[in-house]
């Protein structure tokens, strides 16, 4: 006869190795001689990771007065929403409501039964029997940046408990933060070249590159994963634009080329294997000059130039400079399409 099959593990019980062993996922985790990033960073993701079924919403900050207005220079980081900025705050609460009492009332009577038990025990009185109660935060955690905008955005339910979490802010551009991206190239040419060479690792004067916002963000990822309750982000775009290429497995270097439109909530849901599935709702229409002025927020002409596709995307940037080339340069080129199926992140 054959030999039998190799097992798939192997019990380690030598102390003086290093290793980490997973028991049922990670309902136990036991770490024998971890230093350094591995215990800063991997451990924290491999306790975070659970296969429960909750969905992460994804979304912008309302539209506020700088962006329909498109005034010129330096754009206020304290602006207040307008029209439809309230107008989408107000469907986007009626949303996370909605989707909220939909996933509650599935796990409750569901296979993840379990689920539900440990997060009534984790939080009494916010959901019951029949999925969310009345008060408290009604099963969902929600986590905005810090500015204003973003917070006013998710304080559509008086009953929401909002977090603020300063690294969901937006890309700091330092002495360049509220310019135009024309204005930037006039000021200093030569930068501006460094930046066009490399968007993921030129570091804004004073500020921050993308890849110091993928460090800051880090920890902000792993409470997002560890959350059995559904999670709603209310951001900015550098910062969603991010997320989005981590949830898509795609190159991170590349994130700044996927673009993130007004008024929709991207829709994560986690797929039996591992990975993702990708849904986008536009939550509010708009018509005359209120459609045309989110076609500039979304291709990056506002004072605020979260959404170009002609041009790396810059956090708070206004319009962007055009590919002198004839073509664009950080279009989105991921090919994912609602409901697309998209792949794990291995690491």
């Amino acid at each position: 006869p054959p030999p039998p099959p190799p097992s798939r593990y192997e019990t380690i019980d030598d102390d003086s190795t290093s290793y980490i062993k997973i028991f049922n996922l990670s309902a136990k985790l036991l770490a024998n001689q971890i230093f350094g990033r591995m215990s800063k960073s991997i451990i924290p993701c491999l306790m975070a990771w659970n296969v429960g079924a909750r969905p992460i919403w994804l979304c912008r900050a309302g539209e506020t007065t700088n962006e329909s207005s498109r005034s010129h220079g330096k754009s206020s980081t304290s602006a207040k929403l307008n029209r439809n900025g309230h107008a989408f705050r107000a469907r986007l609460a009626e949303f996370v409501e909605e989707r909220t009492r939909e996933f509650w009332e599935k796990q409750v009577g569901g296979q993840h039964h379990y689920l539900a038990s440990r997060y009534r025990r984790e939080n009494v009185g916010v959901i019951s029997t029949t999925g969310i109660s009345s008060s408290g935060d009604k099963g969902v955690k929600i986590m905005t940046s810090t500015m204003p905008r973003a917070v006013d955005t998710a304080l559509g339910n008086e009953h929401f408990k909002v977090e603020q979490y300063s690294n969901l802010n937006p890309l700091d551009k330092g002495d360049f933060s509220g310019m135009e991206m024309d204005d930037i190239e006039e000021s200093d040419p030569d930068w501006y070249a460094m930046l066009k060479e490399d968007p993921y690792s030129t570091r804004f004067p004073g500020g921050e590159s993308y890849e110091d916002l993928v460090q800051r963000l880090e920890s902000s990822v792993v409470d997002m994963e560890q959350q059995v309750a559904p999670v709603l982000v209310v951001s900015h775009v550098s910062v969603l634009q991010c997320l989005v290429a981590y949830f898509r497995g795609s190159p991170v270097r590349e994130c700044t080329s996927i673009a993130f439109p007004m008024d929709t909530v991207v829709e994560l849901l986690p797929e039996k294997g591992g990975g993702w599935k990708e849904q986008r709702h536009l939550l509010t229409e708009r018509s005359g000059d209120d459609a045309d002025a989110r076609s500039r927020a979304d291709t990056g002409d506002n004072t605020e130039g979260e959404g170009s596709v002609e041009h790396p995307i810059w956090g708070d940037t206004p319009r962007m400079a055009r590919n002198t080339t004839g073509g664009s340069v950080g279009s989105d080129t991921s090919g994912a399409s609602p409901a697309n199926k998209l792949p794990r992140p291995t690491s």
